[in-house]
């Protein structure tokens, strides 16, 4: 058996076969629904924040998704009404919020 000493990369290839595959299996989750959003760093200066203006973007979709009843999912709100958080301080989206 080898081992493998030092970082490792994953070919380019292999890494979109991995993400496609990933893909895939998740549009055979009936109720899932994903959001996302793209911010354009290139006429931003260096004092935007761009998590921010990322979250403010995410959370306006997410509103509008849920306000025009447009997840194909549980029609629950206590089920759909749910955004997770990863990497961020909690201050950053109390002013996102703000």
């Amino acid at each position: 058996m080898e081992r493998i000493s030092g970082p490792t990369r994953i070919k380019r290839n292999d890494r979109l076969s991995i993400l496609r595959f990933f893909a895939d299996e998740l549009a055979l989750m009936p109720h899932l629904n994903i959001i996302n959003v793209v911010v354009d760093k290139t006429n931003k200066n260096s004092n935007h924040d761009i998590a921010i203006i990322a979250w403010k973007a995410l959370i306006q979709r997410f509103s509008n998704t849920i306000t025009r009843s447009n997840f194909s999912g549980p029609m629950n709100s206590d089920e759909i009404d749910q955004l997770i958080e990863k990497d961020s301080s909690h201050q950053q989206l109390e002013l996102v919020f703000a």
